[in-house]
């Protein structure tokens, strides 16, 4: 058969009014192509994608603990604290919003950037109880300051990493504690001695933490990344503080800095309900006991004595789940209009990046929470490039899709053994035998498929 755009060039040129069999053949050849090209993710990118979607399966187990987590805390909430709030508006929704929170989701990835995205229906937005949250919270915290480290380390200035601790605080006393920390930490970084600054800090990330204690009292601290123009004399700044002080500087080149500083990003941003859980996970360590129920543990609880025990049956932090329901209200009513990140100096008002689009993201599959787990499902969603969802593509292309990602499948699997045997051909009545190159192909892997996949895409005209 000729070429089909040669056909079409010369019926245009020709005088002729009714177009003949063959032209009309040629057109549809050139539209199924057409079709066939925006109805699928770029082939040549496939092992990129089966690598973002190994890369999907492999968070899924991060991501199903702490789900699990975040839906013992809602029926901690249900069970124990609202009895005690029984009008409280705020917190009667608490219990809703984290069991619907990151439920049913669809996953793709960037190929500007090589990088996976999972995208929501439906997210909790409690930054300081929801461990998904919290995460996406510490990724904010790092774009947003990440860049302003790296530009003063490369002006050589020190990065120093610290945990601020006063004493403990009885219960009652949270709220007025945590805003007299950082009344006490804002004056210090602003000491002067003979006119001259005391210390070489000229600039401060800071996030609070208040868990409670082994001995149901609050162990409020700051977490404070440090940035100075010269040397810090650690003994200095602790007579200053008066009370214990842990501080490290961050060493290395620059980009080991870097690393350092997106880890304990992590760590100072993590929420108390995470961290508490994962104290009594370590607690747990080495001896026979689950980890996955963090309520109830074997040897773990409130003694007489009203200290808390861990596994081990040595005091310990209690995790969140096991807190007395009049302590986690305090906790919560301290949380209220209280920002617990804050910046100083040459950090205040850093400018928050630009968030970007979903625009250029190559759908994968979809992710739900079925049977207390995540699943994930349709390996490829192979819809009009030019729209989001399965339900704005033609009716026709609607019922194909599964076809479609299962032929996906098989394609994935030719394409592991032999990358080199994915040119499929095809026989139809009309148009001959033609020899498609993959990337001109939806992903099909046998000539029934092919012409199976051509004759839906031209149902959806």
């Amino acid at each position: 058969m000729r070429d089909p755009e040669r056909i079409l060039h010369a019926w245009a040129m020709s005088p002729a009014k009714t177009k003949p069999g063959y032209v009309r053949a040629a057109e549809k050849q050139i539209d199924r192509h057409h079709k066939a090209e925006d109805c699928r993710p770029a082939a040549i990118r496939m092992p990129a994608i089966a690598e973002a979607r190994a890369e999907q399966e492999q968070k899924t187990t991060q991501l199903e603990h702490q789900k699990n987590l975040e839906l013992q805390l809602a029926d901690y909430i249900e069970q124990k604290v609202l009895p005690l709030r029984i009008f409280d508006v705020y917190l009667n929704k608490l219990p809703e919003r984290m069991r619907s929170c990151r439920k049913h989701g669809v996953f793709g990835w960037r190929p500007e950037t090589a990088s996976l995205i999972t995208a929501w229906d439906e997210k909790c937005g409690l930054v300081r109880l929801c461990p998904h949250e919290a995460r996406a919270d510490a990724k904010r915290i790092e774009q947003r300051y990440l860049p302003a480290i790296e530009s003063l380390i490369r002006r050589n200035k020190r990065i120093y990493f610290a945990v601020f601790t006063t004493p403990n605080v009885a219960p009652g006393n949270l709220a007025a504690e945590k805003k007299k920390q950082f009344k006490k930490f804002n004056r210090l970084i602003k000491k002067r001695r003979s006119g001259r600054s005391r210390f070489p800090i000229i600039g401060a990330l800071v996030t609070q933490e208040d868990p409670l204690g082994a001995r149901a009292d609050w162990n409020v601290h700051l977490n404070a990344f440090l940035v100075c123009d010269g040397w810090l004399d650690f003994g200095d700044l602790r007579e200053a503080w008066h009370w214990d002080l842990h501080i490290k500087p961050l060493r290395g080149s620059h980009d080991a800095i870097a690393a350092a500083f997106r880890e304990l990003v992590k760590y100072a941003a993590a929420p108390v309900s995470l961290k508490s859980a994962e104290h009594a996970t370590r607690s747990a360590a080495g001896l026979e006991v689950s980890t996955g129920d963090l309520v109830g543990q074997r040897g773990a609880g409130w003694s007489d004595t009203g200290t808390y025990k861990g596994a081990d049956g040595m005091p310990a932090p209690p995790p969140m789940l096991d807190w007395p329901a009049e302590r986690w209200i305090e906790w919560s009513d301290a949380q209220q209009r209280f920002r617990r990140t804050r910046s100083y100096g040459c950090l205040f008002k850093t400018p928050k990046p630009e968030c970007p689009g979903l625009e250029d993201v190559e759908w994968l599959g979809k992710i739900d929470w079925h049977n207390g787990g995540y699943q994930l499902s349709a390996a490829l969603n192979l819809i009009p490039g030019d729209k989001s969802t399965n339900a704005r593509a033609p009716p026709a292309l609607q019922k194909s899709i599964p076809f479609l990602d299962s032929a996906a499948r098989k394609w994935v699997a030719a394409y592991e053994q032999d990358p080199a045997a994915t040119i499929a051909h095809i026989s139809t009545p009309d148009y001959g035998k033609t020899a498609l190159p993959v990337e001109s192909v939806a992903l099909t892997s046998t000539p029934e498929e092919i012409a199976e996949f051509i004759a839906e895409m031209e149902r959806c005209e």
